[in-house]
């Protein structure tokens, strides 16, 4: 079977285009694990593919494919070229520039530019790395445009939902307040012109910045970018399931993208819909793959940064945008913020449409964005 289509289990502005369907349906098996600490769809993706490098599409062109581990997820990196020589020097500066990403900014790596943010920004301005600088000010841009519903500085929620969820106990209400109250996009102090970062002083410390809902959609961007810097025209960059897709296939034939059924997750055959795309980003967003039981009740590992309480009834949401960031960001903000607020917010934006799945009286209702079904394929 040809590789023409990734399955996005749920756990990411010129204007977009649709293509036409063409082609036989295949597909990767993409599979939820965590991300760094972050609290949106936690989506390290395992990736079940048969291996397809030199597999030959037209006579000048060829697939390369390979797949790393990177960002606390499986990253791969598909590419349509002349040369396996050259695609492998390119699909590893692509992979270097990731993990150039991931070493500024993982809460696991004690001397990531995040943690020492994490450490002094209380006392003191920390000046901040180009990239750094970027994908905290796009996070506090989506953090404004969704009214705090995406919020790098809820990473201290997760934590706590995740310890409750081992011990099977639900937090204490004194234990969330407190943590609530470290929580606030309003409490980062950013000098855009020193390229500057602190936490405001009267939040008493504990605010702590978690990007893992929005850094693997910049590392996806900036890999597209190493690509196309190398003449690069038809490729895949896919993190953990926030995903690029570069121009068309060989013959025009656009990526076909399958989306996962909520409620059948390892079933490879059925999807929630299946979506045709080049040149944009798509991410997914979800409650099925990753939760807590709790006292018999099920809980979702998506936390609401305002509440402080986990996401209820919106076991999906999928978000089609320009860019990878974009779509990240946004797969989380939608899910807190349900589908009448948050397709409203996806239509004010340009260049981005959403599809978003909430359960009311045990029926799944869809909501679309009105050129969401331009992106769709059966």
């Amino acid at each position: 079977m040809k590789t023409n289509e990734i399955i996005l289990q749920a756990n990411k502005l010129t204007s977009l285009q649709a293509c036409k369907f063409v082609g036989l349906l295949a597909c990767w098996l993409i599979c939820l694990l965590p991300f760094l600490t972050g609290c949106r769809k936690g989506s390290t993706q395992e990736i079940v593919a048969e291996n397809h490098a030199g597999e030959v599409y037209e006579p000048s062109l060829q697939q390369f494919k390979e797949t790393r581990m990177l960002m606390g997820t499986l990253v791969s990196v598909t590419v349509f070229e002349r040369s396996g020589d050259t695609s492998k020097e390119v699909i590893d500066l692509a992979f270097n520039r990731i993990a150039e990403i991931e070493n500024l900014m993982s809460n696991y790596k004690e001397d990531s530019e995040l943690s020492m943010v994490n450490q002094k920004a209380s006392a003191e301005f920390v000046p901040l790395t180009q990239d750094t600088f970027t994908v905290i000010k796009k996070a506090i841009e989506f953090s404004r445009l969704s009214r705090g519903a995406f919020d790098i500085t809820c990473g201290p929620l997760c934590n706590l939902w995740r310890d409750a969820g081992k011990s099977g106990r639900l937090p204490a209400n004194e234990e969330l307040e407190k943590i609530l109250s470290t929580v606030g996009y309003k409490k980062i102090n950013l000098d855009t012109e020193k390229q500057a970062l602190s936490f405001q002083s009267a939040s008493g410390g504990g605010v702590e910045l978690d990007v893992g809902g929005i850094a693997k959609g910049y590392a996806v961007d900036e890999a597209i970018k190493v690509l196309k810097g190398h003449g690069i025209e038809s490729a895949l960059v896919d993190a953990g399931g926030d995903l690029y897709a570069l121009g068309t296939k060989p013959g025009g034939e656009p990526w076909h993208i399958g989306i996962q059924d909520p409620y059948h997750p390892d079933d490879t055959e059925t999807f929630l819909g299946k979506l045709k795309i080049n040149d944009c980003a798509v991410a997914t967003s979800g409650d099925y793959q990753r939760f807590m039981v709790i006292n018999g009740k099920k809980y979702s590992h998506i936390v609401n940064p305002l509440t402080g309480l986990p996401v209820e009834n919106v076991p999906s949401v999928t978000v089609i945008a320009n860019d990878a960031t974009t779509a990240d960001a946004l797969a989380t903000a939608l899910s807190v913020m349900g589908a009448k607020e948050g397709i409203e917010l996806a239509k004010s934006i340009p260049g981005v449409e959403a599809l978003i799945v909430s359960l009311s009286n045990n029926q799944l209702q869809y909501t679309r964005t009105p050129n969401f079904a331009a992106f769709e394929t059966r």
